[in-house]
């Protein structure tokens, strides 16, 4: 039997090896090399040579490996370009929300997460259960009265939708799109989130300071078509320059008095024209601009000047105009005149206007007074007439009384006079008693008589 236990003990031997060489240490390379793969990585050598079932098994796993290795950096990638997507949507200024396919938030970014903690306070009144700092992970059915309607809406949505709502007194702009991979299936959605509120706000306040600009600048265009209609009907002669001394204005008078001078100012100045007056600048007038520039520029209070032009003695009265805020250098109105015949009667017309408004002055205070007094005798007259009220009442009482007297004193006046016809009779019927009972008493005392006694 030794012959055989030595040949089994060989076979037995050798099968071990070819185990070990075939089996036993591919098998180990191959439980090493998938530990490295399962830690991520990939850089381990299969021995893939063999053509028995391990060395298949060995090819099979060698081919996982690039796979796994293909699909690793493809992930890694993608999750690269992921997380550059979120970083950048972590600090963009645009507030955004990213809900999966059943629209359940999944990602907010800084931006938002700031909106919906200052717009909070406000959100609660509308929606009670409204926690910014709870966001995550809800549903976004919270945010709608009707949650299947707007389902609906977004379930059929291909392409972006934007709706501005109004909620709990902010306004906000919420665009919301589809996300879609490769092969069209739905992935979730992106949400957009503008609130407006402040921007309406501020958009308000802008109109209202630039309505009020419009309405001070059209209040100061109506005093000035007043003042220039006033201007334009005064007989002194006005004239207004900017602030490069350029004519802006000429009323009637002056043209008429350039006019009636035109051909006399001609001699020295011959290029002058009335004509051309509006636009042209009053260095024109003087022989040495820069030295009148030098006066107007330091003027501060009205000035007066007179001058000969071309045999005309004329009169100028400048005055420097300034803004609202008392800023000098606005402009200059130049009153001008003929001091021979013209400048009397710019006196004459400015004394009579003062007059005339004083005048009125006197007379609205005098009317102010009167309809004081007005007022006053008014509510006398009112007291009055409500006294005289009560006394026309109190009158009309004793009236009804004193009647209701007096027909029961004709009463009584009626019974008496029956009683006194009453008595009247009675008082005959004793007479004519009386007058019977004589007649009677005399015939006794006659018969009595008859007898004597002795």
């Amino acid at each position: 039997p030794w012959p055989y236990l030595l040949t089994l003990g060989l076979g037995v031997f050798a099968l071990f090896q070819f185990l070990q060489r075939c089996v036993i240490n591919p098998m180990q390379v191959a439980s090493q090399s998938l530990l490295k793969i399962s830690s991520g990585n990939f850089d381990v050598n299969l021995p893939i040579d063999q053509n028995d079932e391990t060395g298949r098994v060995l090819q099979g796993m060698q081919c996982m490996k690039i796979k796994l290795n293909f699909e690793l950096e493809n992930t890694q990638r993608i999750a690269s370009e992921a997380l550059r997507v979120k970083n950048a949507l972590d600090v963009c200024n645009t507030n955004v929300m990213l809900a999966d396919q059943d629209y359940n938030i999944i990602y907010m970014n800084a931006s938002l997460d700031r909106m919906m903690k200052v717009a909070e306070p406000d959100l609660k009144t509308a929606l009670p259960n409204f926690d910014a700092d709870k966001l995550m992970g809800c549903n976004m059915d919270m945010f709608h009265k009707d949650p299947s309607h707007q389902r609906k809406i977004l379930d059929q949505a291909k392409s972006t939708h934007s709706q501005e709502v109004k909620v709990a007194g902010r306004t906000i702009v919420i665009t919301a799109t589809p996300v879609f991979d490769d092969k069209k299936h739905r992935l979730g959605t992106v949400i957009e989130w503008l609130d407006r509120t402040e921007a309406l706000r501020a958009e308000e306040e802008q109109q209202r300071i630039e309505q009020k600009r419009l309405d001070a600048e059209r209040k100061i265009a109506d005093e000035n078509a007043r003042i220039r209609q006033a201007l334009d009907s005064v007989s002194a002669n006005v004239m207004v320059a900017d602030t490069d001394l350029n004519i802006v204005y000429t009323n009637q008078a002056v043209l008429d008095m350039m006019r009636n001078a035109e051909s006399d100012i001609q001699k020295e100045l011959p290029r002058f024209s009335v004509n051309k007056l509006m636009g042209a600048n009053i260095d024109i007038y003087h022989k040495d601009p820069s030295h009148q520039r030098r006066l107007l520029g330091s003027l501060k209070e009205p000035v007066s000047s007179g001058f000969v032009l071309g045999g005309r003695h004329l009169h100028v009265h400048a005055s420097p105009v300034s803004n609202d805020a008392g800023e000098q250098g606005r402009g200059f109105a130049v009153v001008a005149g003929e001091v021979r015949n013209l400048a009397q009667r710019s006196a004459n017309a400015a004394r009579e206007i003062k007059e005339l408004i004083s005048l009125s002055v006197s007379q609205v205070e005098n009317g102010t007074t009167q309809v004081q007094e007005s007022g006053r005798m008014l509510n006398e007259i009112i007291t009055s007439i409500n006294d005289v009220s009560k006394l026309i009442s109190e009158l009309a009482q004793s009236s009804q009384e004193q009647t209701s007297g007096i027909e029961q004193v004709n009463v009584a006046v009626s019974q008496m006079d029956e009683m006194t016809q009453q008595n009247a009779a009675l008082v005959e019927q004793a007479s004519a008693a009386s007058e019977a009972m004589a007649d009677q008493a005399r015939r006794l005392g006659e018969q009595i008589a008859f007898f004597k006694i002795s």
